[in-house]
């Protein structure tokens, strides 16, 4: 049996929740792109394990969604329980922080996925017949990607987006081309 997904709300838009650690580098990445690729179908908002709250994009990946003319505001957020629950999709950047969610909240554990493992899985999955316009047709295809998940198990590290912070321009450069790599495969698997 599917666990069912987060509480009904008045909206029917998916909730997609982006996690990384300070939620000023690759978890608003996530959420700005995703925000741009599926606009009003998608409720794309991130948080961070240990948050510099209320921070706003780090520089070296505010100038990189700056250069796609990606609209970028707001300030980082502490990820709660309440938050992971009411979440459609969970889509954090490691293994790790996959664990420290489903720890946290482990109702969550067939809609949380790293990003790169989620975009991998529907990539490789049937295409949808149209795009889903709304919740009740997103939902089932993150069910029937958490059926999939072992198709990508063995990719360890692949999975893993890199913490770029406090390092080199590269390791921004890097984290931020897979993570719009992904949300690239996300979008061409879903528009």
């Amino acid at each position: 049996m599917i666990a069912p997904v987060a509480s009904e709300t008045n909206t029917d838009r998916l909730r997609v929740l982006s996690v990384c650690v300070g939620n000023i580098c690759r978890s608003p990445v996530s959420e700005f792109l995703l925000r741009q690729e599926f606009g009003d179908r998608v409720e794309s908002t991130s948080a961070g394990t240990h948050a510099l709250v209320d921070e706003p994009v780090y520089p070296p990946m505010a100038v990189r969604l700056d250069g796609l003319g990606v609209a970028h505001e707001g300030g980082a957020r502490q990820v709660t329980e309440a938050m992971l629950r009411e979440a459609d999709l969970i889509l954090t950047m490691t293994r790790e922080l996959r664990s420290r969610v489903v720890e946290l909240a482990p109702a969550t554990v067939r809609r949380t996925f790293t990003l790169a493992e989620f975009a991998a899985i529907v990539a490789a999955g049937p295409r949808p017949a149209a795009p889903p316009s709304g919740r009740g047709e997103f939902v089932p295809l993150i069910a029937a990607a958490a059926a999939q998940r072992s198709a990508v198990a063995g990719r360890g590290v692949d999975l893993d987006i890199a913490d770029p912070y406090r390092r080199e321009d590269a390791d921004y450069a890097l984290a931020f081309d897979q993570i719009r790599r992904c949300v690239s495969a996300i979008s061409t698997a879903w528009n």
